[in-house]
């Protein structure tokens, strides 16, 4: 027989597809604005499947740019939880400390950079009596292995270092019934490089959202996004790099 867990806690998935503006150091020195699409999907809830195997929650996203083949993946996010406890819950709040896999790769044309990390994790939930909830998460990672762009040439023929490190995310959501009308996202790493260059590479990431919603499962949306990175360079001089993004897009939600 079917084991009764063989459907996960809740799934979602989302469609984008809009228009991206990229600036280099700011939005008046942006050359163009380019289409995009984007997937992603939500397999689980930390909130519920704690205890569980792991993997009973993961979240997935891709994102494609529609007319520049060189630079056309241009973001892959995935983490899955491998371990959670909830170590407080009441009738309005729950607090999970847990353990989550994560691998990101960035590619906005300015700026590219990836790693793969595992994190001690932080989630809470808190829900009004008029059904508005707001999560937060906070993870603090360990980096297996970064990449991050480099300036200079070096011996091995590649344009990026790598190296392991350490880094935070913080993010926080505001919505309703499973739709978030708000959000906030943080992302700060440090990759001390091993091979490529002798460096290290300071990276974070900011980024805003709104939902507005339309009809049924449409909704229009606009994204703010600051990339900046300090490249310290044992044998060069340093660089540091401000790339500023704003995305107005259609999405589809299920």
């Amino acid at each position: 027989p079917n084991p009764p867990d063989r459907h996960p806690s809740s799934l979602s998935s989302s469609f984008d597809i809009g228009l991206r503006t990229i600036g280099q150091d700011r939005f008046w020195q942006s050359n163009s604005t380019k289409a995009f699409v984007r997937f992603k999907a939500k397999y689980g809830d930390p909130f519920v499947d704690t205890k569980g195997k792991p993997f009973d929650n993961f979240d997935f996203g891709i994102m494609f740019a529609l007319d520049n083949p060189e630079h056309g993946l241009q973001r892959i996010e995935a983490k899955g939880l491998i371990y959670a406890e909830t170590v407080s819950q009441s009738e309005n709040t729950q607090h999970v400390l847990g353990v989550q896999q994560h691998f990101d790769y960035y590619d906005n044309e300015a700026y590219t950079f990836g790693n793969q990390s595992i994190s001690a994790s932080f989630f809470s939930k808190f829900v009004t009596e008029h059904g508005f909830e707001t999560r937060t998460m906070l993870h603090l990672n360990g980096v297996i292995m970064g990449a991050s762009k480099s300036d200079y040439f070096n011996v091995s023929g590649r344009d990026y270092d790598y190296g392991p490190g350490v880094g935070f995310k913080f993010s926080a959501e505001f919505g309703r019934e499973g739709r978030r009308y708000l959000g906030i996202a943080h992302e700060e790493f440090i990759i001390h490089s091993i091979n490529g260059n002798r460096a290290n590479h300071y990276v974070n990431f900011t980024g805003l959202y709104a939902d507005v919603p339309l009809r049924g499962f449409l909704g229009l949306k606009f994204e703010y996004l600051l990339y900046l990175s300090e490249r310290y360079y044992k044998d060069f001089p340093d660089v540091s790099e401000r790339s500023p993004e704003i995305r107005v897009y259609f999405s589809f939600d299920s």
